[in-house]
């Protein structure tokens, strides 16, 4: 039983991987946490980062994918304004 749940886990994660290797393009909207991203984002970004699909091991060391013609990306956070006296 403990095998076949993580089977499932594994065929999970492939699935978000391959999801976003084959789009066409991204747009990543994400509000600033205490300068960082939001824990869900970055289990997401964990998730899609799988060896063979996002990124390949060479004899030079790691060769990533080229996505950056496809990226947007858009970071927010809250701006504070003092009153005016």
């Amino acid at each position: 039983m403990l095998q076949r749940l993580s089977f499932l886990k594994i065929i999970l994660i492939l699935k978000y991987a391959y999801q976003f290797a084959e789009a066409d393009k991204y747009t990543v909207a994400a509000p600033m946490w205490n300068l960082s991203i939001p824990p869900i984002f970055k289990a997401y970004i964990d998730y899609i980062t799988v060896s063979g699909i996002t990124f390949k091991y060479t004899e030079q060391g790691f060769k990533k994918e080229n996505f950056g013609d496809k990226l947007k990306q858009g970071l927010s956070r809250k701006l504070t304004i003092p009153p005016f006296i």
